[in-house]
């Protein structure tokens, strides 16, 4: 569920990108996922997702790779940008440490909130299959001038850890319309003006 600034106003066609094989499966997977509809799992895993959050919110690259089993696959899947596929613990963790620095400076001064809403957990012996939207939320170190980002993620967790996530565009509109609450602390969850007054304009 690793995050690139890409706030796009229409999704990707993935039909028109040159892709490898193996990332045409993994795009495949991505949409089809994304797009079904919501199921229950009686008891899904939510740790890596949490460690993920958590690592973000300190700038800690080590402490993202730690969300990762130590072979697990990793990708994403940009407008713009070459496939980008992975596997390891080591390449993900340098993938991780190329994207603090990116959204939380070199100093790590800025501050980076990561949250996830899901249409799709399905169940597994240890840990889920899931789809869903995330934000990605940067300020600077008093939370103030917030900048957001928004992207799609299908991922499969075991134990634990992620064995398989992945990463594509999405808009802001995809993930407040998504439904169920935000995954952490949606209690004090705020409505995204920029969308709300646009969308409440649409019916003035």
């Amino acid at each position: 569920s690793s995050m690139q600034p890409f706030q796009m106003e229409r999704p990707v066609n993935l039909h028109i990108l040159r892709l490898p094989h193996s990332v045409q499966i993994v795009s495949i997977a991505l949409v089809l996922a994304v797009s079904s509809g919501v199921a229950r799992s009686q008891s899904p895993n939510d740790t890596p997702y949490r460690m993920l959050r958590e690592a973000y919110a300190a700038s800690d690259p080590n402490a993202a790779a730690d969300a990762y089993d130590t072979d697990a696959a990793y990708a994403e899947l940009y407008p713009g940008a070459p496939p980008l596929v992975l596997s390891g613990h080591a390449k993900i963790r340098d993938h991780f440490a190329q994207l603090m620095d990116q959204f939380a400076g070199s100093d790590r001064k800025r501050r980076i909130d990561l949250n996830f809403r899901f249409v799709s957990r399905v169940p597994r012996a240890a840990g889920s299959g899931d789809a869903g939207f995330y934000r990605l939320r940067v300020s600077d170190n008093e939370g103030r001038n917030p900048e957001r980002y928004y992207g799609r993620f299908a991922a499969v967790s075991d134990s634990g850890k992620f064995v398989f996530d992945s990463s594509g565009p999405a808009t802001i509109a995809e993930f407040e319309s998504s439904p169920g609450p935000v995954m952490f602390v949606a209690d004090d969850e705020s409505l995204e003006s920029s969308y709300y007054d646009r969308l409440v304009g649409n019916y003035i």
